[in-house]
């Protein structure tokens, strides 16, 4: 029913403009800020310490939706920004996280790892190959017989490839071992003013001397009253330990550097000079660096917030300065969940505990073993799912109904474990809107066996796929917000979701949508001549 309902509000908006827009041109150029891990609450929280021109000029002018979802469980960077790229879901994309489990290769893999494509000024081997269907830059690139030009960068390859999709002119991303801006041989020659960009800017010694520290003076930093911090913060990026420049990807001060490679391309390559629509996709972040485990970290909170609202200024000045702001749209939109870091909830008196995901994994094998024979039967943990070993259940003539119920028996008894959710039965379940998420977030060749869900308040320890951190079954939330061209500002309660933002921007662009897209044209720009 709510698919039903959702479909009938972008045919009646469609409707509507069907005979006055036909003849409407599409904006010379678009811009996507997409911000990782973008709290939609903050940019209320902190409106009153935003600058005119960034944030708070989005917010004012634009047309603000306040509640974008992802209809799917755990999205995270990679999936979000394939979902918004082709208007799909994982179960329809195939990006179910920025790493999974490949059973053939015995190992995680990243969602753009592809070793027939060479690295150009990295030794990455990465390509947009694993995305099952196509993108709105694609499809714009298709419409326009290449004659568009869009663009995507990134601090990371996963990011950056997959909001350029399969027929970008190109995605830049920074090397983590070097700093220098670097791209794939999947995409065409490496342009001339990118190489001028690398070899008059030496990006490890500016981390040398540059560290992150409050934007403003102390007294600014007031908008999170109940999670003080009471010293001035200071991160020297080459005390850090470990990769320096992985340590500045991961902070907010890479943003600039986006930001200005932003601005690079628009001059460089002209867009939105010429009447053939331009796409630009930067991609920055709203998380604090991967060091600092720190939850109560108001401050650094505040100023990731005040250094996005500078850059968005910037990026808005050049726009309106070179293009136009009637020629240009530009949209912001947040990408992916921030997960928390783990704390010790029993020193507070809260009910929680630790989950670790290698007793886990090894406790079920060994309980395997007892019922089916000394072998490995469990292959690996990854993105809270578990993966049996098919290959061998089926050599060892073993029925796999019954090794698959009992390991989800067994699973169902740690303490922790709210729900074990078997991908295998997930399919065939009856249609509500939970087992709806978690069918949307699986992917036949990609998923594991079983799904954990984990209690709220519990930690998930050494974690295998980075860094610990604390579950949290609060939904996802992101601003949508649309600025400039022929956009009026208004403010929309209603929820819409991640795949109507491919829906929108294919009217907009008056092409096709994506081939895997399920969202819908919003109606707000069923008016727009």
């Amino acid at each position: 029913m709510k698919k039903l309902f959702r479909s009938l509000i972008g045919l009646l908006g469609i409707s509507i403009a069907a005979s006055a827009a036909e003849a409407a041109e599409a904006p010379r150029l678009v811009v996507g800020i997409h911000i990782d891990q973008l709290n939609a609450a903050y940019l209320d929280w902190f409106r009153d310490g935003f600058t005119t021109n960034g944030f708070k000029k989005l917010l004012q002018d634009g047309l603000v939706y306040n509640q974008l979802t992802y209809p799917f469980n755990q999205p995270d960077g990679a999936s979000a920004t394939a979902s918004l790229a082709t208007g799909s879901n994982p179960i329809t994309h195939g990006i179910i996280a920025r790493q999974w489990y490949d059973r053939n290769s015995k190992m995680n893999v990243s969602a753009v790892f592809d070793p027939n494509y060479l690295g150009n000024y990295t030794q990455q081997t990465v390509s947009p190959k694993k995305l099952l269907s196509s993108s709105i830059t694609d499809e714009l690139e298709w419409a326009t017989q290449r004659q568009s030009k869009t663009f995507s960068i990134a601090s990371s390859a996963e990011i950056s490839v997959l909001s350029a999709g399969q027929l970008a002119d190109g995605a830049f991303w920074m090397d983590e071992t070097t700093g220098k801006w670097c791209t794939s041989t999947y995409y065409k020659d490496f342009p001339w003013w990118l190489e001028h960009v690398n070899d008059n800017r030496n990006i490890s010694d500016k981390i040398d001397k540059s560290s992150w520290e409050p934007l403003y003076p102390l007294d600014r930093y007031r908008f999170m009253p109940h999670r003080q911090n009471p010293n001035r913060f200071q991160y020297w990026f080459h005390r850090i330990g470990g990769n320096k420049i992985k340590a500045f990807t991961q902070s907010p001060l890479v943003n600039a550097e986006i930001v200005s490679l932003g601005i690079e391309a628009l001059h460089n390559e002209r867009l939105g000079k010429d009447e053939i629509p331009d796409y630009l996709i930067l991609n920055l972040t709203a998380s604090q660096m991967a060091s600092i485990d720190n939850p109560t970290a108001s401050m650094e909170v505040q100023d990731v917030y005040f250094r996005l609202d500078l850059e968005i200024a910037r990026i808005l000045e050049y726009i309106d300065r070179e293009v136009g702001q009637e020629h240009c749209l530009v949209y912001l939109i947040g990408t992916g969940q921030a997960h928390e870091p783990a704390e010790d909830a029993k020193s507070m008196r809260l009910t929680g505990g630790d989950f670790y995901p290698d007793r886990c994994t090894s406790l079920l094998n060994l309980y395997l073993m007892a019922l089916y024979g000394n072998d490995r039967w469990v292959e690996a943990w990854s993105n809270q799912q578990i993966y049996l070993d098919h290959k061998r259940i089926e050599e060892k003539g073993i029925d796999f109904n019954d090794i698959h119920q009992k390991a989800a028996g067994f699973l169902a008894e740690f303490s922790g474990v709210q729900r074990v959710i078997p991908y295998k039965t997930i399919l065939t379940a009856p249609a509500d809107e939970l087992s709806e998420k978690h069918r949307n977030g699986f992917q036949t060749n990609r998923s594991g066996d079983f799904y954990l869900e984990i209690q709220p308040g519990w930690n998930i320890r050494n974690n295998p796929d980075g860094r610990d951190y604390q579950v949290r079954h609060t939904a996802h939330r992101s601003p949508l917000v649309f600025f400039g061209w022929q956009v009026a500002a208004e403010r929309i309660s209603r929820p819409i979701e991640s795949g109507d933002l491919s829906g929108t921007l294919s009217r907009i662009f008056r092409i096709r949508p994506p081939n895997g897209s399920n969202g819908i044209s919003l109606p707000e720009f069923s008016n727009m001549q």
